[in-house]
């Protein structure tokens, strides 16, 4: 009695191809996860650079503070910000703050008061 050799598992050619197949699909969702994770931590500076603005255009605009250089601490982190008075014309005085984090602007706010008078 001859038994027939059938074909019960794969090859090793067919299972080196998968191999490679599942390695690129893998590399693409690792390359992809940090792509991400890098989009979030630029968001998250840039959302906590924006609070800082408005927390200085508010106290230039309410006239809490003169000065027109800075640094603040905010969510463990250090950011350095400038205020600019460029137009004050008809009685408004407009504020322009512009916030840095490690050298970069990361945030634009324009403010105004309406001087009495």
């Amino acid at each position: 009695m001859r038994h027939e050799r059938g074909r019960d598992g794969f090859t090793l050619i067919e299972m080196l191809v998968a191999l490679a197949v599942f390695a690129l699909a893998a590399m693409a969702l690792v390359k992809l996860s940090l792509e991400s994770t890098r989009t979030t931590a630029i968001m998250e500076r840039k959302a906590l650079g924006g609070i800082v603005a408005d927390k200085i255009a508010a106290e230039a605009a309410l006239g809490f503070s003169s000065a027109c250089q800075g640094q603040i601490e905010m969510a463990g982190r250090r950011w350095d910000w400038v205020r600019h008075t460029p137009v004050s014309r008809d009685g408004v005085t407009v504020f322009e703050v512009r916030v840095f984090s490690d050298g970069e602007q990361v945030a634009r706010r324009l403010a105004h008061r309406v001087d009495a008078g």
